[in-house]
């Protein structure tokens, strides 16, 4: 990207943070290493802290499944309704 009003010796860079163009003199490196014309002091989990819940958590155990049926194994052994081709058991 070209200015018309260029300064001598700086060059473009752009924020890592709000995607703007500026001149790379204005940048300085955060925390994380990222260009910023405002950056972070501090790393942001040093500052937040955890929220309390007001009830106990209950703990989590999966799904709990049913065991099968009977119902599957009273097939009948029959194709259709004649007994010519019956399955093996």
């Amino acid at each position: 990207m070209a200015r018309r009003s260029g300064r001598k010796g700086d060059h473009l860079a752009t924020d890592d943070y709000t995607g703007f163009t500026v001149y790379a003199s204005k940048l300085q490196y955060d925390y994380w290493g990222s260009l910023a014309v405002h950056p972070l002091k501090r790393n942001l989990q040093e500052i937040s802290s955890p929220l309390c819940d007001p009830v106990p958590v209950e703990i989590y155990r999966g799904p709990t499944y049913e065991i099968a049926s009977s119902t599957f194994l009273n097939v009948p052994n029959t194709v259709g309704n004649t007994s010519v081709c019956e399955l093996m058991v």
